[in-house]
């Protein structure tokens, strides 16, 4: 029997109450169309010139990463009731930590350990000669991770059964890569402090990576090659690998996130940078998000379990503004906020069934790149369409060739 659409709104309505972390959240489908508007929080940075929030649960807990003092030394982070805690290392000087924890606070961290790789890989891509290796981290304990057959990994996403995904080193070569960097490369699950899935990579590719994992314990990621910015958009179910297309026939493609409904966020583009556009993966079907009006790319990089949509959208010049896709319609963030701040919030990150959104932002004062948060405060009708209150600053040329190499190195974002 084919059913209703009363009978799949019930179903929808059941896995929120009973499937997800709060049964509240189920009360987010009978939101009107405007937008919600947002209070800034500044979560500044840890000393350095750069911080980035990685990803914020259902709590509201925050993990990510920032410079310190002097800019040469990365510390991933745990901000828990607008309290930061440093996340120490492996004996290596670097950590980070760039997804979401899970509900009782694990973050996946990946960090240096303290033995120089002899041919300096920098499998952590973040300018260190050191091996990388993954970890958990959970109220200050600190659980290492198997390794696959190679000397690296690095840990991404956790979801609420003790399931860690990440990428893996194989011991295999990869002829595509140019020195330093040499090996092959795999998603893989941790589960339990175990490795226990390896992630099969689209035929002929030798690089992959695992993003994120939902309750259900499926994965999205990437599989492509070393050296060309070609790559596939893949969601494993199970033992299941599936392709999930491309939009415009791109071949650039990345899946970033995926909710407890299994729908997915990424982007889609030509590797050549001539087209990329953000988009919603959901039932087979690849939606184009569009960008922001005068933009020319888009990146999705956060969804929550209601189907809101985050990430950032980017002019030629490179300048990116911070977007909310909400109920069919892409909003500058920075349009919807309730309060003035001298932030300018150029790329949501993630957010939470709550509405909460972390992200990057620029502070013209400063010229520093902090992290923040956005909480919702109600319903915004006023906003229906956006208003131009809020003008972007004059970025700094390093600032905007900085956002062009992001986007062009999409793939090891997060930094990896």
């Amino acid at each position: 029997m084919r059913p209703t659409r009363t009978m799949r709104m019930l179903a929808v309505v059941f896995v929120l109450f009973y499937l997800l972390p709060s049964g509240g959240l189920a009360q987010q489908i009978f939101q009107t169309s405007a937008p919600p508007h947002y209070v800034v929080v500044d979560l500044g940075t840890l000393g350095g010139s750069f911080a980035q929030p990685g990803g914020i649960n259902e709590k509201g807990d925050i993990e990510g990463y920032s410079l310190l003092s002097g800019d040469t030394q990365l510390q991933a982070y745990f901000w828990h009731h607008g309290k930061f805690t440093l996340i120490p290392g492996l004996g290596g000087p670097n950590s980070f930590a760039g997804w979401a924890p899970s509900e009782t606070g694990q973050v996946g961290v990946s960090g240096d350990i303290a033995e120089l790789d002899p041919i300096a890989e920098d499998f952590c891509g973040i300018g260190s000669m050191f091996y990388c290796h993954p970890y958990v981290w959970q109220h200050g304990q600190i659980t290492p991770l198997p390794l696959l057959h190679g000397n690296n990994a690095a840990a991404n996403g956790f979801n609420n059964k003790d399931q860690v995904v990440g990428k893996a080193e194989q011991a295999i070569a990869d002829p595509s890569c140019q020195p330093p960097r040499v090996h092959a490369s795999q998603g893989v699950i941790w589960q339990h402090g175990k490795l226990t899935t390896v992630l099969a990579n689209f035929p002929g590719d030798l690089q992959g990576s695992g993003h994120s994992i939902n309750d259900f314990g499926q994965v999205v990621g990437w599989s492509g090659s070393c050296s060309e910015f070609v790559s596939h958009a893949l969601l494993w179910d199970h033992g299941r690998r599936f392709d999930l297309g491309s939009l415009k026939g791109g071949d650039s493609n990345i899946a970033y996130d995926i909710n407890n409904l299994g729908q997915v966020v990424g982007y889609s583009g030509n590797s050549d940078q001539s087209f990329a556009h953000a988009y919603l993966w959901k039932s087979g079907h690849m939606q184009d998000l569009g960008t922001l009006p005068g933009d020319s790319f888009s990146l999705a990089v956060g969804l929550n379990d209601v189907g809101d949509v985050v990430g950032g959208s980017i002019d030629l010049d490179g300048n990116e503004r911070a977007f909310l896709w909400h109920d069919g319609t892409m909003f500058d963030l920075n349009t919807l906020l309730d309060t003035d701040t001298s932030l300018f919030l150029f790329e949501a990150e993630d957010l939470n069934s709550a509405g909460q959104i972390i992200g990057l932002a620029f502070d013209p004062e400063s010229g520093e790149t902090h992290g923040f948060l956005a909480n919702p405060v109600g319903s915004n009708g006023g906003f229906a369409t956006q208003n131009s209150r809020f003008h972007p600053p004059d970025f700094p040329d390093t600032f905007r060739k900085h956002v062009r190499e992001r986007l062009k190195n999409r793939r090891f974002a997060r930094f990896h």
